[in-house]
């Protein structure tokens, strides 16, 4: 299997707007995110579903991020002030839609390793930024860990079904 090198810097883009986004918050990671996609959109050998991923990310993920703060697992007050969900975390959820079709493109494709990779990666990267940023458990870690493990197990998988229905709509003639 040959690994392209747009898949490779695809990952380290991803991996490196994450420390952006988390250790440095809001300016720094609108601004990763809006040069990274620039980038990505000109340079991708293939974006045909990219927009379409961002755009379902988008409102999974800010909902996601809300609904957790007002259930009570997190606590962005330190943050923000509105206790809304920061904006770099939304930042995040436009990073990782661009990743889909490129460097986790095998695990998306594959739905049951797209659940089992999502049922650890999704919550193992949100236990990394509460604890590099200013964001706080409200509950112990572990109770936060497996409602996220709940959580995330249909998350990305619910976004692959909803890009492939809607690539379905758009290619309608």
């Amino acid at each position: 299997m040959r690994i392209s090198r747009y898949v490779v810097i695809n990952a380290i883009a991803f991996q490196t707007g994450w420390f952006v986004c988390v250790l440095l918050g809001t300016w720094a990671g609108v601004a990763y995110t809006l040069v990274a996609a620039v980038l990505h959109f000109r340079f991708a050998p293939f974006h045909r579903l990219d927009w379409l991923s961002i755009c379902i990310a988008l409102p999974l993920g800010v909902a996601h991020d809300n609904l957790l703060a007002y259930a009570g697992v997190l606590d962005y007050s330190a943050e923000t002030s509105t206790g809304l969900a920061p904006f770099w975390l939304t930042c995040l959820w436009v990073l990782l839609a661009l990743t889909f079709n490129h460097s986790l493109r095998w695990f998306y494709q594959r739905p049951w390793v797209l659940a089992l990779m999502s049922l650890f990666g999704g919550p193992m990267a949100y236990f990394g930024g509460v604890t590099l940023s200013d964001v706080q458990w409200v509950i112990s870690p572990i109770h936060g860990f497996l409602i996220l493990m709940a959580i995330w197990v249909w998350l990305l998988p619910l976004h692959r079904f909803l890009v492939i229905q809607g690539d379905k709509l758009c290619s309608l003639d």
